[in-house]
This record gives structure tokens, sequence and C-alpha cells, in this order.
């Protein structure tokens, strides 16, 4: 569609998921785009733990990510993960808060049993002293090739996204929350 004019999400087709459909201004067309799902779905899950003290290590959120790709597809491995974060008055941090709260950020591989257990689970990156992008958000390259291990058509892996504060904890109420955002630069095949 040319000079979109109207562009609504839901789910047309009623099959549970959202559907994209746009009119253009240009050549007058309404065009409907079924969602298939791509070859990868990724959840985000917000721990219930609380940053609630200086020094506090932790789950901060559980990230599932699923290849739904056809038989014969290639397998898919993480590449990067890029977050925001919000702290409990919901105000998004900047770089210079960031820097001054998180000592540490950690993201390691599930072993199996759905638990954060960090004697157990497989560390795959440690940020120390990490800090954020203009934009405001955190992106943790993935390692290629190290203890990742790819996910195959029909498989999903859970990972866990963890954080060390420094000796200052001052946020309001004490939490953190995370948002991810989803990128072509997310999962590589």
């Amino acid at each position: 569609a040319l000079a979109a004019h109207g562009v609504h999400i839901d789910d047309i087709d009623g099959d549970g998921d959202n559907d994209l459909i746009g009119a253009s201004r240009d050549d007058g067309v309404i065009a409907w785009f079924e969602n298939r799902g791509g070859n990868y779905a990724v959840g985000v899950e917000q721990a219930t733990s609380a940053v609630n003290a200086a020094g506090w290590f932790g789950e901060l959120a559980r990230i599932l990510v699923a290849h739904r790709g056809r038989s014969g597809d290639a397998d898919i491995e993480l590449n990067s993960l890029e977050f925001t974060f919000w702290d409990g008055a919901n105000t998004q941090l900047d770089d210079q808060t960031f820097r001054r709260l998180v000592k540490s950020v950690h993201v390691y591989r599930d072993t199996g049993d759905g638990l954060f257990n960090p004697s157990v689970d497989q560390q795959l990156v440690w940020l120390d002293q990490p800090g954020l992008t203009s934009e405001r958000h955190l992106v943790v390259p993935m390692p290629v090739n190290v203890g990742v291990t790819p996910i195959a058509v029909g498989q999903t892996q859970q990972f866990f996204v963890a954080m060390e504060m420094t000796d200052i904890c001052s946020t309001p109420s004490n939490t953190f929350q995370l948002s991810m955002i989803l990128s072509s630069r997310t999962a590589r095949d």
C-alpha cells in the first residue's frame, strides 16, 4: 500500500493473534496482512522479586524463545537482547541513573528446571558496570558458539536476566521493571 492513511491492528481472522489491516490514499487499496508468526517468538515475564536493598542480586526477568519455523529451517540463536528500564514510579532510567544503581547485568540459560538458580544455570553474559545507549537502551550482545545451544524448529529455550545493584539503592518503591525491544538483531539463524 502506498501512502498509508489508516492502519489498524486486531485479530481479524479470529486465530488468536493480531493481524494488520491498512488503507492507502494514493492507490485506494485496503489490504489485510495476516500474522503468520515469523520464525521465532519471544516472551518476557517480569520476575516478582523486588530490588529492595543495596547490593541486591537476583532475577529481573525470564525470556522464552521459541523457534516457530518450518521443517528444514535453520536453527536460531539469540543474537542480542535490548531493554529499557523503568523505576517503581514508572520513570524510564537514563544512563547516569542506571550506572549509579546497577553494578552488573547477567544473562543465564535455564538448565531445565524452570527456576533461576545462578549456581546451576549456565551464565552466558556478565556485563560489569553497563551503560545505556543515547536512546536509553541496554544492548546485551549474546556470545556466538559459546555455550548457547541453537534452538531447533519446534523447540523453546528459557533465559534469565539478572541484575546486581550497587551499594546505592534509591529508586522510588525500590523496584525495577524492564521492557524488551525486539528487532531484526534479536535472533540469527
